[in-house]
């Protein structure tokens, strides 16, 4: 009875632990998905709407989540100095 609880604690920690990892490799994915968004607009040769249009939402999706990364990093380093 014991062991069978604390596999079940170990394998639901393990899972959670999995979960956890993507609360940062997701805004990092879009924080990447930004800088892309930005360097085509920069390098583009189409429409000067697009283009823009590609360079504003990539510089918004770059700054939202690159600041969100820094706050998860906060919260989870306890002497951050950056207040």
């Amino acid at each position: 009875m014991g062991i069978s609880i604390f596999f079940k604690t170990v394998t639901v920690s393990l899972l959670f632990a999995n979960y956890l990892c993507f609360f940062v490799f997701i805004p990092a994915a879009v924080t990447v998905l930004g800088m892309i968004l930005i360097i085509e607009a920069a390098s583009g040769k189409g429409d000067i709407r697009k283009r823009r249009i590609m360079s504003i939402v990539g510089l918004g999706l770059m700054a939202f989540f690159f600041s969100l990364i820094l706050s998860v990093f906060r919260s989870k380093a306890g002497g951050y100095p950056y207040r």
